[in-house]
């Protein structure tokens, strides 16, 4: 999984109001199907729903592969870890 952030010139200077705003991208090539597609999609806000951070961040993650089953805890660890180098 790839992310790419996205800043407002008030979240550069540290205003906003320290959500994080995401967007999930996955391709007809990872996941044949959109019931597949937006599964993987909720895990992964579900995923970011659980992350806190100080900053307020908008995030475009782009599923490459889909990890094995439960989708939840796989991109739990992959926000964590990209969220936590971001900031």
């Amino acid at each position: 999984m790839t992310a790419r952030v996205l800043r407002t010139e008030a979240e550069k200077s540290g205003g906003g109001d320290g959500t994080i705003r995401a967007a999930a991208v996955i391709s007809k090539k990872v996941a044949k199907t959109a019931v597949v597609r937006n599964r993987v999609r909720r895990a992964l806000y579900g995923a970011i729903g659980t992350i806190g951070t100080p900053v307020p961040l908008r995030i475009v993650f782009i599923v490459n592969t889909l990890p094995d089953e439960p989708y939840g805890r796989a991109f739990a660890a992959d926000a964590a870890s990209i969220i936590s180098a971001l900031i």
